[in-house]
Formats: C-alpha cells, structure tokens, sequence
C-alpha cells in the first residue's frame, strides 16, 4: 500500500500539493507578461500586432476554460486525487510543446493545452506564482539565445513534476468516496486526516455529516437546467446563480488581469520605461501583490465578506481613474503616477475582491479582458482605464443592495436565508448583512450532535431528570417536582412557573416596581419583552438543547430548523438590544430579569453562542454589573462561574453528572 501518512503529516502534503499547483497556475498566467517583451521571443513570434498579441495570451485562458468544464464534467466521476495527477501531465506535455516551438501557430496551440491541465487541476490564484514568473524572467533577459524564454516556459515542468511527487501520498476526498458507497474508505480518510481510530466519536461525526448532506441532495433529486434559470422555487435558484457569479465577474471585469497579463507590456509601449526597468517594476509590482494576499485572512472573518468587496471595490475604482488621468499628460511625471496606482490598484484588489474568488471557471470571462487590452491601448491608449473605473465603481452599489453576507455562515443558514424572506435586494435585510463568528465550540456541538446519529430508529425510555434540589421537590404543593417553585406563607399559596412567579412578586411584594404600569407610553414593549423569554427565547433554547443529545440525533431538516429558530430568536433580541439600553425602554424591568437567565445560566444545560450578537452581549455586561444581580446570584448559586461571554461551555450539564459535577464550579 505504500507510506500512509496521518494527522499533520497528511495536512502538510495536501497543502504543500495544492500550494505548488496554484503556484503553477500564477506562474503561467504571469508567464506571457514577462517574456512578452524580450526581443527572442517576438522574433520567434514574428513581431506581433496588438490582436495578435491579444489571441497569443488569451488562449491560455481558453485552454483553462475548456479545462475547467472537463473538471466539472469527469472531475467528479474520477476524484479529485486522479483529476490533479492527470491535469499536470498535461501541463508537463503542454509545457514541453510550448519550449519546443519555432512559430507563432504552435506557440498558440500549445497555449491551449497548458490551460487545458491549469483549468483542470486548479481553482484559485495564488499570485506568486506571478511574481516569480516576472523574476525569472529577468533572470533570463539578457541571454543572448531563445534560452531567454523557452527556460522560464520549461520552467512550469518543475512544479508540475513535484505536484505529481506528492500525488503519490495524497487521499481522494471523504465526499467522494461517501458519493460513491465507500463509507468504510471515507472514515478512514477521515481518520487519517484527524490521526484518529477509524470509529472515534469525531471522526463518525463528521463522516455522518458528510452522508446527513449526501442524503438530502439526493431527496431534493437533480435540479433541471430550467429550474437552475427559474425564480419560481423555494430556493429562488436563478437569483442565486446570479449572486453567485457577482464575485466572479468582479474578479475578471475589474481589470486586473489588464494589469496581471500586460504590466509590463503597457510600462515599456505606453509609458516609455526600458525593458529592463519595466520588468523590475512589475516583478516589484507582483510581489507585493503577493504579499498583500496574506492580511485578508485576519480580518475578512471579522469585517464580513460584503464590506471587503465594497472597500475594495472603491479602492480598485480610484486607482484606475487616478491611472487614466495621469496617462493624459504624456510626460514622466503622469508615468510616475500611473506605476504607482498600479501598485496600488493590485493591493486593493487583492484585500477584498480576490479573496472571494476561485480561479478557472471565470476564465471563459478573463479571455475577453485579456483580448481586448492591447488593442484598446492602442486605440484609445490610457483611456482604457476609464472603463475599468467605471465597471469598479459599479461593484460598490450593486454589492450594497444585491448580496448577502456568508462569513460565519452554513450553506444550510444561508438557505434558510432566501427560503424565509426572499425579496430582490436581499442587502435592505439587516439579518441577510450581520457577519456571524462561529467559535470552535460550536463545530464541537455539531460534530457530537452528528456522532449520534448512527441508531435512528427507536427511542430510548430514559429516566426523567430534574435539575431542582431534593428539597424542593419534596415540597408540598410542587407537583410537577421542578424549579423555581414559590411558597408564600404571607398568602398562605404555592406557585409554580416563573413568569407567574414574577409577576406575583412585583404585585404583592414589590409594590410595583420592575414593572410598568398600564397607562405607561412602554407598556406595551413591556408585556412583549416580559414574556418573550418563557413564549420564544426559552423555548428555541430548549429545544436545540434536546436535539443535541436526543439518542440518534437530530434529522438534517429538523436540526436546521431549530438552529434557525435559535438563531432568529438571538437575532430579534439583538436588534431590540440595538435600538434601546433595556428590553422595555429606558427602564430595568422584570422583562430583563426574565431574559437574562435564558442567555446565562441556561447556556449551562445547552451551549450556545452568543458570538456575533453584540448588542446582547452589551446588555449581558449592564445587567450583570447591577449589584442587585449580583447579590442575587450570591444567593442562589454562589458556586456557579457564571456565563457572561459569547462563548459557551464545551459540555452541556446533560451530558455530564448533571449538577452533581464541577464543571459549572468556580
């Protein structure tokens, strides 16, 4: 079988394996821009004119269209493993054809069937590869033979060869073999992946997972191309196909690869550099575009993907104007200008719209781009920019309106998105545009909740457990056995159930205070928030609780549907908490008091984050630091560390001894 490698072993040899492929793909869309104006290479070609300077290095991008559909037509059917090793076959054969050539036609064909493997074996841009295929090109300018470009071009070879080195200890993907009735082969993959036994609790999580989605893709069966361009389903599928190639568009319309392919093509022709000055500007140029790829990953998370775009979209859009009006003057000064918009045009593409972005099934929109450039520089010269600033500014409003935001987000919470309030400007829903932040504890839930779902046929009778002290259940008058139980000797009753608890407190004892009084303007936001805890939060709360420890698990379309309505229970609380400093108003009341439990000692019994709901966590704070509460807590629990973070405890009381262990202790 061969060396069988785990845990980070296998991690480092995925990554490295798919870092040297998106290598090799910057690498080779970088490459024409380097060897492009090395005077060996446009002797071969025959002194190119501007459209055939446009065919020669847009049909790569044809090749990776063309490879891209194979992808998604065989990708499946094979594996991503087999897909990887074949594609960089046949970048090694395209590569070796494309050193070899002795004319223009040839260089064009073998073009196509480098782009063909690039399109197949890769989905996003790693833009190194740019940069070093800009340096090496340097490296080579002042060879006095064809060495000058047919070494750079043989170059892609190496990362290919390595590509397939670590082929050899790669796994295909545990969805493909679950698609493909492997389950046994897919735990394995799994436990490999997470150096694990094959049967750990973690690994058949998310193995179950995996066939929980399986399982339901199956039940809604295969869309019909009308479906896929039809508004009238539930998922609304047209308007989805249609957010979902924004960010593609944006990627290639935005005019980068006007850049990326011609930088120094445009800094020698049009703004009068040397070859050899030009090539270092732009071998600078890509390297820190590389280099600013990197700070995306601390921040979009936070910042939220809709805001990035956005940003960055006003960003690209004044670079490019500030690019074309500099290229009016004709003199060295607006050359100056233009080099450093360039540079700057790159780093704010690359911090908010590339990141969204995979690379080789938009390419079918980068071979227009790519084409057209230097025929419109020569015709209208740095005028051409003005439609590139244009198109990016349009970015800004139609992301505004149109889009959603996704970070923090599940495929499935994002359907839920569309299947509970669908409208045409889904950005006007304050809901559709939060940035949620899932917290390791939550994949933690979800995997336990997963583990569990092996045995989905019977129920399990279990032994009913109250979590009130014995001596409360024994109790004269409290039946049901459960807290908060009241027994008011001044009245002579005994009462149950909180909210009537409360209630009783505030008018007996309290000589109203807590509470409003009818004829008050907040009367009404009073009742609502005073038993919106026990009617809506309390019981979304509840409800997840039990689904993640039922005996087998929650249903797929069960678990969404608690988990929204947990989510959408936070997500009223949030925007009230947003609007006003208490729930009824300007006042404290009972409605907090009633509240706060839910969202603090309840999280004990079912964890549940509070990330992402700031107005709530805001008022957690306020109410926790009235000494009231305080006192109150010291009273009631003075042993229990007390929730009053965003992050929830790793285990439920459930599942543990109950109150019985320390887990909830100081």
């Amino acid at each position: 079988m061969g060396i069988e490698l785990r845990g980070n072993a296998l991690i480092t040899m995925i990554l490295l394996a798919s870092g040297l492929d998106f290598l090799l793909l910057g690498y080779d869309q970088g490459l024409l821009a380097g060897i492009l104006p090395g005077a060996r290479f446009l002797d071969m070609l025959d002194n190119l004119n501007p459209t055939m300077t446009g065919l020669v290095t847009a049909i790569y991008d044809i090749g990776c269209a063309f490879g891209a559909v194979a992808a998604f037509i065989w990708g499946v059917r094979i594996g991503r493993k087999k897909s990887i090793i074949i594609a960089n076959f046949i970048v090694i054969i395209g590569a070796a054809l494309q050193t070899a050539c002795v004319n223009y036609s040839m260089m064009a064909v073998t073009r196509v069937v480098a782009g063909v493997g690039a399109g197949f074996s890769t989905s996003a841009l790693i833009i190194i590869g740019v940069a070093l295929a800009s340096w090496l090109f340097f490296a080579t300018l002042f060879a006095n033979s064809s060495l000058q470009w047919r070494y750079p071009i043989a170059c892609q070879m190496i990362f290919s060869s390595l590509v397939l080195c670590c082929g050899l200890f790669l796994c295909d993907t545990p969805r493909w073999l679950a698609q493909r009735g492997e389950h046994d082969n897919a735990r394995h993959v799994i436990a490999r992946l997470l150096d694990k036994d094959d049967h750990d609790p973690g690994v058949t999580g998310q193995l179950n997972e995996i066939l929980e989605a399986l399982n339901l893709e199956a039940a809604d069966g295969e869309a019909s191309w009308s479906e896929v361009f039809s508004n009238a389903t539930k998922s609304r599928n047209l308007q989805r196909v249609l957010l979902g190639m924004g960010p593609y568009m944006m990627n290639q319309w935005s005019g980068v690869n006007a850049l990326c392919y011609y930088l120094t093509y445009i800094f020698e022709r049009y703004l009068g550099f040397s070859t050899q000055i030009a090539l270092i500007l732009a071998s600078v140029a890509f390297t820190q575009h590389a280099v600013m790829s990197w700070p995306p990953y601390f921040y979009m998370d936070k910042l939220g993907c809709r805001w990035s775009v956005i940003l960055s979209s006003a960003g690209c859009a004044t670079c490019m104007a500030l690019i074309a009006g500099c290229l009016l003057g004709k003199n060295s000064a607006g050359a100056a200008g233009a080099v450093a918009f360039s540079f700057l045009f790159l780093d704010c593409f690359t911090l908010g719209i590339l990141p969204l972005v995979v690379f080789g099934r938009d390419s079918a929109i980068a071979i227009v781009v790519v084409m057209i450039t230097p025929i419109a520089m020569n015709a209208i010269g740095g005028n051409h920019f003005w439609i590139w600033a244009i198109v990016c500014a349009s970015f800004c409003p139609l992301t505004y309106f149109f889009a959603i935001e996704t970070s923090g987000r599940t495929l499935e919470q994002i359907d839920q998105m569309f299947h509970s309030k669908p409208r045409v400007l889904m950005g006007f829903d304050k809901e559709n545009t939060k940035v949620i932040r899932t917290t390791a504890a939550d994949e933690e839930i979800r995997f336990k909740a997963f583990a569990a779902m092996g045995d989905k046929g019977g129920v399990e009778e279990v032994e009913e457990q109250t979590l009130a002290p014995e001596s409360l259940k024994s109790l004269s008058g409290n039946s049901t056995g459960k807290a908060p139980f009241l027994e008011d000797s001044d009245y002579g009753i005994t009462l149950n159930e909180s909210t009537a608890i409360a209630e009783w407190i505030i008018t007996k004892h309290g000589n109203g205070r807590l509470a409003l009084r009818p004829d008050d303007p907040n009367y009404a936001e009073y009742l609502r928030w005073f038993h919106f805890a026990n009617c809506t939060l309390q019981p979304a709360f509840v409800t997840s609780m039990f689904m993640g420890i039922a005996e087998g698990g929650p249903e797929g379309m069960a678990k969404q549907f608690v988990q929204a309505r947990t989510a959408g229970a936070l997500s009223v609380l949030d925007e009230r908490l947003g609007e006003v400093k208490w729930l009824a108003g300007d006042e404290f009341t009972a409605a907090d008091v009633m509240t706060l439990y839910v969202v603090t000692t309840q999280r004990w019994f079912g964890p549940v984050s509070l990330a992402g709901y700031g107005n709530v966590l805001r008022w957690v704070g306020e109410c926790a630091a009235r000494p009231a509460y305080q006192r109150a807590m010291e009273k009631g629990d003075p042993e229990m560390k007390l929730l009053l973070g965003a992050e929830p405890p790793k285990q439920s009381l459930l599942e543990v001894d109950g109150v019985n262990s320390d887990i909830w202790k100081k």
